[in-house]
């Protein structure tokens, strides 16, 4: 086999990006000249500018094409996942659908990089649940995937107890049947969903036609997108989706700066989108994302200017030295290592909420840098997201011991009241937030929470007091913690979240 140049690795890079739309410029580049010859070998080509003309004259079907989907597009999913925006769907998304419609007229619904399908599968359950027997003819679900390893096993439905981890005891027993080491869907469920190898790049004008779909799935797809691939997805969504249909996006993605054809609401705790059109959204809209650009109204603009004045001139009136940002990489180790470029990958993992990906990696990054509070934070918080909130909860101990006092503290302790509000003890869990906000007063996240503590315990005015402070802090809070500590959501959303609760007990920010 011919050695490798830079020039046959960029040109498999762009052949990539230009057939699958996925960005290799950052940790997964790596991997690009171990893919090129692995692909090459099994092509059977010895030579590499042989195997790149030839995947260059590919169809986007052709198997090669399929062969580097599967080598690329491997997503960990799970079944209820990221649940409240299904409460959305059911609880606003649907009626407002329903309304009006003809009986023959089902609901078109499309699960856009539905990996092994447990996304759309969950949507078949939740509508079945919803809906009754009449979701059958009611409901028509679609699920699509570039990569036909796993549009194969959806098509199998048979899946691990751990797939099934957040779906409660009473809808597993109801819609799967034990099946040797897993779980097979019943087959009213499985029915209702049918699943197709397609790219989201490839142009087909009968599958994208207008107004297509009234509801389109499209998480944690666009996050490994180039910006190119990414704004041509989303076009043909809009063309795709009908007028007033809804459209929901994973928690760190958002339209902003890419469409302004959609509405963003924010309701059952979470925020999607709706398509703009002849239906006018009658939910609360959110602002997308609340830059003053995106106002049309001058006032809104100006209290877009006061909070961050506010802010900053908070800020400006104490003086601390600036902190070690927690996403930083961890000194070298005792080993005389240096881990930085392994860090680096893991944080690129839990961005794109690749979590599994991401403790592996942290599992290995520990046993060369033993207790470095970087890598000890990073974890607690994966693990927490995983839902392991009892193994959050012994690192975030050891972090207290050995960091009593500044960030590493503080962190610690928000992520403990988090895991305490989960067992509900609320009491341990004010405690704790307290505890992160007396070590790092400019901790906007411990406000938030605390705020909707004192909110359900119906405490109005301290749940004022504290989001008051949240939304103050929010605009200024640090890149890092918005990462680490924003449950996937961008600074101006966590903003635009902060001002519904405010309002939510009877104050406008």
């Amino acid at each position: 086999m011919t050695r490798l140049g830079a020039d046959e690795v960029e040109r498999f890079r762009a052949l990539i990006e230009n057939r699958l739309g996925l960005s290799c410029a950052d940790w997964q580049a790596e991997r690009l000249p171990s893919l090129l010859r692995e692909r090459m070998s099994k092509a059977g080509f010895d030579d590499a500018v042989d195997y790149l003309d030839g995947l260059s004259r590919s169809g986007v079907g052709s198997a090669e094409i399929g062969a580097l989907a599967e080598s690329l597009t491997v997503g960990e999913t799970y079944f209820f996942r990221e649940s409240r925006q299904i409460d959305a769907l059911l609880g606003f998304a649907l009626p407002e659908l329903l309304r009006g419609r003809a009986p023959g007229d089902p609901l078109r619904i499309l699960s856009a990089g539905c990996s092994s399908g447990e996304e759309a599968y969950t949507l078949a359950i939740a509508l079945r649940q919803f809906l009754g027997e009449t979701a059958r003819y009611r409901v028509a679900i679609t699920g699509i995937d570039m990569n036909p390893a796993a549009v194969r096993k959806a098509r199998h439905a048979v899946y691990s107890a751990w797939s099934l981890r957040s779906t409660p005891d009473r809808i597993r027993n109801a819609w799967f049947i034990e099946a040797g080491q897993g779980y097979r869907l019943r087959e009213e469920i499985r029915s209702m969903v049918s699943f197709e190898e397609r790219n989201l790049l490839t142009e087909d004008a009968v599958f994208w036609r207008p107004g297509a779909f009234d509801v389109i799935f499209c998480r944690n797809v666009t996050i490994y997108f180039s910006p190119q691939a990414t704004r041509a997805v989303v076009a043909r969504i809009e063309r795709a989706l009908a007028p007033g249909g809804f459209l929901f996006l994973g928690h760190s993605e958002s339209l902003r700066g890419i469409s302004d054809d959609f509405d963003l609401l924010n309701t059952h705790e979470t925020f999607y989108y709706r398509r703009k059109g002849a239906v006018r959204p009658v939910g609360r809209p959110a602002g997308d994302d609340l830059t003053p650009s995106d106002r049309a109204d001058g006032t809104e603009r100006e209290s877009w200017v006061d909070v961050i004045q506010r802010s900053t001139d908070r800020i400006n009136a104490f003086t601390r030295p600036a902190p070690r940002p927690i996403s930083e990489p961890p000194a070298t180790s005792r080993s005389g290592s240096r881990p930085a470029p392994v860090f680096a990958t893991a944080l690129e993992l839990f961005k794109a909420e690749r979590f599994e990906e991401t403790l592996a990696l942290l599992k290995s990054l520990r046993e060369v840098a033993p207790e470095d509070p970087q890598v000890e934070l990073l974890t607690a918080v994966t693990c927490s997201n995983q839902g392991q909130f009892d193994e959050a909860e012994q690192i975030c101990l050891r972090l207290i011991r050995h960091h009593a006092e500044g960030d590493h503290g503080a962190a610690a302790h928000y992520l403990l009241g988090l895991c305490y509000e989960h067992a509900g003890d609320r009491a341990r869990a004010k405690d704790h937030h307290r505890s992160a906000i007396r070590l790092d007063p400019y901790f906007a996240m411990p406000h938030l929470h605390l705020g909707l503590l004192a909110r359900r315990d119906g405490d109005t005015h301290r749940a004022r007091a504290e989001m008051r402070l949240a939304v103050d802090l929010v605009g200024c809070e640090r890149p890092d913690r918005i990462l680490l500590f924003g449950g996937g959501f961008q600074r101006n959303a966590l903003l635009e979240l902060c001002r519904a609760e405010l309002s939510a007990v009877g104050e406008a920010s």
